[in-house]
Parts: C-alpha cells; sequence; structure tokens
C-alpha cells in the first residue's frame, strides 16, 4: 500500500502543528491496520515543502512502541534534491540505531519540473539537481 501523507489532512501544512498531529493519528489507524492484515506500507514524501515534516513523522511513529518492529514500512525518498544523500544518511543511521529494517525506494523524478518552477517563481534557491542523471 502507498500513501501520501498530504491525502490524510484536509489541510496539510508543514508549518502548523496540527498537520503533525492529524496526520499521525490517521496514520497510526492505517498502520494498525497494516499490523493486522500484514500488508506493506510506503510513505511517499511527495515535494521539497513535505521533506522535513514526512521524515519526522515516519521517524517518530516508528519509534513508538505499537510499531517499533511492525509494519513492513517504506520511503519513497526523492533522491533528485540536492539534500537526498545527507537525509538518507541520517535516515540509514537513524534506523541502523534502533535496529529497524525500513524499505527505501528511490525515485527520480515525481516533482522535479515542479520544483524548479516554484523556486524560480519565488526566487528561491533551487532544491534540486538541475540534471537528472
Amino acid at each position: 500500500m502507498s500513501i501520501k501523507l498530504s491525502s490524510l489532512c484536509a489541510r496539510f501544512d508543514p508549518l502548523d502543528p496540527g498537520t503533525l498531529t492529524a496526520v499521525k493519528n490517521r496514520l497510526r489507524s492505517i498502520l494498525r491496520e497494516g499490523i493486522r492484515i500484514g500488508a506493506s506500507l510506503a510513505i511517499d514524501m511527495e515535494k521539497y515543502a513535505y521533506k522535513d515534516i514526512t521524515l519526522t513523522i515516519f521517524r517518530e511513529l516508528l519509534e513508538e512502541e505499537a510499531f517499533g518492529e511492525r509494519p513492513q514500512i517504506a520511503l519513497a525518498f526523492q533522491v533528485y534534491l540536492l539534500d537526498s544523500e545527507k537525509d538518507l544518511n541520517e535516515l540509514l543511521r537513524w534506523a541502523k540505531g534502533r535496529g529497524r529494517r525500513i524499505g527505501i525506494r528511490l525515485v527520480k523524478g515525481a516533482y522535479w519540473d515542479s520544483e524548479i518552477a516554484w523556486a524560480k517563481q519565488k526566487g528561491w534557491h533551487i532544491p534540486v539537481f538541475l540534471d537528472k542523471r
């Protein structure tokens, strides 16, 4: 099963602490059901603006006793982001430190064009590699 965390909250906003609480509450129900039926779950990191909250939710829920070992869970990781190597290494250290096996699905282009366009429109630093290779 694959899920976008933004689908769990009508007003998904990484700056609103209510988003973190609402998404974690809804995701707990999904994780419990996944455990019950033996399903695997993949969480989609989505766009750059959602990266940090997605990583936080992923780690915080898997640190809860109920989800310490199950369900089987993966993260679709946007490797076209400039931060991806650092973030991936931190996530792997976190998982190893807890003896937790996680899946990583590497994605190289889902929001690539949009990330460039959004950054240019806002005059922000472009957060992605400009060459997909």
